[in-house]
């Protein structure tokens, strides 16, 4: 496998002193929902290395991605956002696609490309967007598509989560299509980190209309946000996981969909302190660096 320190880098801080080898987690900032009956936004891309070297008394500059901001329609206009890039080193995982929108005279909106996609909006010609997250020497990375619309046009889709694809609108009456589930990562990193246990970056639900019967559309596990049955903003993915927005309702004034959760750095090795930055702690005899915020790690 290639080293992270050496070969990635090719640094000569700790030269003539052996690396050490981590387990490092970067999970980008989850995609802001799409406004007024729009998609679930897709959560961020999660990179996962399991033996990447780190080359004592070298610095790595570490960067956590904000969540892409909750969409209001105004004037006529629908909006979604991206989730920023989360950064360690030279290492990027790529922020989640913003879920689909309206405009007027373009009703149909495609979700966002992104880590996972974006969901489409409630135009039966809308389609999700792709995850596009990149490739990493060393690093298995996680994302999916978002759904599509099947035909609800009182609904809209899913966001793709980082263990799933975002569910499809239309398939269950005028419910809005589920987020995909986020990447189960607790054998890692244990249950204390992210959302549900110890699992990242969860797609946001769909939006649909209030005034129709129908019902609230469940954002993916690791932290993805749910649409509201009964209220025009969608839910916000959670902070820290990159979960994914949920998208806006509509009932007799315009939603706006849910701001997507912000990412996380994780960098786990076992044995006692070797490194600093980030918040410290020591499970089962290793020990973890949490960057919840950007900041800088060395070696």
């Amino acid at each position: 496998m290639t080293g992270f320190g050496y070969n990635i880098l090719g640094f000569g801080a700790g030269l003539g002193i052996p690396p050490y080898q981590a387990k490092i987690l970067v999970v980008a900032g989850g995609g802001g929902g799409g406004s007024t009956t729009g998609g679930g936004a897709g959560g961020g891309e999660v990179l996962y290395g399991a033996t990447i070297d780190i080359v004592p008394n070298q610095t790595f500059t570490v960067t956590v991605g904000a969540g892409g901001a909750g969409s209001p329609y105004s004037s006529g206009t629908g909006s979604s956002s991206a989730g920023a890039n989360s950064v360690f080193g030279t290492v990027t995982a790529v922020g989640g696609g913003g879920g689909g929108y309206h405009d007027v005279g373009t009703r149909s909106k495609n979700g966002g490309d992104g880590g996972s996609g974006g969901g489409a909006n409630s135009a039966s010609s809308a389609v999700g967007g792709s995850a596009v997250g990149t490739s990493v020497t060393g690093f298995t990375t996680y994302g999916n598509d978002g759904g599509d619309n099947s035909g609800g046009v009182a609904s809209a889709a899913g966001g793709g989560g980082a263990g799933a694809a975002g569910g499809n609108a239309g398939v269950s009456g005028n419910v809005g299509g589920v987020g995909g589930n986020g990447q189960d990562l607790s054998s890692h990193f244990g249950t204390g980190v992210g959302a549900d246990s110890g699992v990242f970056a969860g797609g946001g639900g769909g939006g649909s209309q209030s005034n129709v019967s129908g019902g609230a559309a469940a954002g993916g596990t690791g932290g993805g946000g749910t649409a509201q049955a009964t209220a025009n903003t969608g839910q916000a993915g959670t902070a820290n996981t990159g979960g994914g927005g949920a998208g806006g309702g509509w009932s007799d004034n315009y939603g706006t969909g849910g701001a997507g959760g912000s990412g996380l750095v994780i960098i786990r090795y076992s044995g006692s302190q070797r490194g600093s930055g980030g918040t410290v702690s020591s499970p089962s005899g290793d020990t973890m660096h949490v960057f919840s915020s950007s900041g800088t790690y060395t070696g």
